[in-house]
């Protein structure tokens, strides 16, 4: 589109941020078939007529929102370039810096949906089973957190006042019992406690709902993260502020292709603001110029909470790191080939209960790790690790095995 745009010697080209959020999965089966390897199936007559049934359902809302329209002229006279005159290094460089300001402008864009918070509640937990009450308070508590840290600007579920501590009550048990309903959490009752487990074969619609308020939280996530990577033993409360930036810039590198940070915004700043959000939580308290986890248990839940969020990227990108450490990958010729048997890998974990976040077993995941590796230049076209850059693979797989540790 900006070529076009920049061929036609004059036409600006509008780019305009949109979400679309779904109250719920409308085909759940196709959605986990393809983010465990399954082809696409092909769009057809006889397809349609086969899901007509679809229509006959009752699927709740969807949100379509935008964020502030791009001008692809104002975008390249903020970078002081000029349409006619731009190199072919000028315009790759133009053209990242505008996908990351569509990308951000969509996630900010999105509705916050009760749904989500307790997907993302469920899933911050990570317990076999969950006490009823303990999920609908992470759900609130992830409401209220947002609705601090934010200032406003979040996009909430039209009726979801997240001020009225009824209402927000009201709205969580429904989506609870909207997940129940759909087969995505079951409810079981046993020794005068409720408690609610994630259905077979349910990680992922509930990661996707999850991934819907993800964006809001990932900064203090990368710092709950790289505390636990930079901690020597499981014990350990205390981690030098600068080695715990080390680490989280470190981590937010090697995700940079799942997550958008803040436009504009340096490390160091969101670094700060996830520090101190952090502490706002509970999870960390600053102490001259270490950052400490306090000793109580609910400062403890909130660091594993805040960890397992995004537990199903750290621990997809280990176990990819980890199996190219080991050595040739048998079958493999390139990129193409290499996702597959990392994903089989994956796959293999996940059969024998080795990973804590199900979802991590995921071909998007996988794809985004060897893409990383390309671009990094840690494999070569055939998929190959490049001997020069085994010690640079090495050093993160280590990073992000010390962050999955328990």
């Amino acid at each position: 589109l900006v070529d076009a745009s920049l061929e036609s010697h004059g036409t600006d080209a509008i780019f305009l941020p949109c979400h679309i959020s779904y109250e719920r999965v409308i085909e759940a089966k196709s959605y986990v078939g393809e983010l465990a390897g399954k082809a696409k199936a092909k769009e057809s007559a006889t397809g349609l007529v086969k899901t007509a049934g679809v229509l006959g359902g009752r699927y709740g809302a969807v949100y379509v929102t935008f964020d502030e329209p791009i001008s692809l002229d104002e975008h390249l006279q903020a970078r002081g370039l000029k349409r006619d005159a731009l190199g072919d290094h000028e315009r790759r460089a133009a053209v990242a810096t505008l996908a990351h300001k569509i990308v951000y402008g969509i996630n900010r864009s999105c509705v916050v949906t009760s749904t989500s918070l307790v997907a993302a509640s469920v899933l911050g937990f990570r317990k076999k089973g969950i006490d009823e009450g303990v999920l609908l308070d992470g759900a609130k508590n992830l409401a209220l957190h947002l609705a601090r840290k934010a200032k406003g600007s979040v996009r909430w579920q039209p009726g979801l006042d997240v001020d009225d501590a009824g209402v927000l009550d009201v709205e969580v048990r429904t989506a609870l019992e909207r997940l129940v309903d759909d087969r995505l959490l079951v409810r079981a009752s046993a020794g005068g406690r409720v408690l609610v487990q994630v259905a077979p074969e349910a990680t992922f619609p509930l990661d996707a709902f999850k991934n819907q308020l993800l964006h809001h939280v990932v900064p203090e996530c990368v710092v709950a993260t790289a505390f636990a990577a930079c901690a020597t033993s499981d014990n350990e409360r205390e981690v030098p502020r600068t080695q715990l930036k080390e680490a989280a810039r470190t981590i937010s590198r090697i995700l940079k292709i799942e997550f958008i940070f803040r436009a504009g915004a340096t490390f160091d700043e969101l670094f700060d603001e996830a520090t101190k959000n952090a502490v706002a939580v509970g999870f960390l308290e600053d102490v001259d110029d270490k950052l400490r986890t306090p000793a109580a248990k609910p400062a403890q839940n909130a660091k594993w909470f805040a960890r397992s969020l995004i537990l199903g990227y750290v621990e997809a990108y280990h176990a990819c790191f980890a199996a190219l450490e080991r050595g040739p990958i048998a079958n493999v010729k390139d990129a193409k080939t290499l996702v597959v048997a990392l994903l089989d890998v994956l796959k293999a974990h996940a059969i024998a209960g080795e990973l804590k976040a199900p979802e991590a077993a995921s071909k998007a995941n996988v794809e985004n790790a060897v893409q990383l590796l390309q671009e990094l230049g840690v494999i070569n076209t055939n998929g190959v690790v490049v001997e020069e850059k085994r010690a640079d693979l090495h050093a993160m797989t280590s990073m992000l095995s010390r962050a999955i540790r328990d």
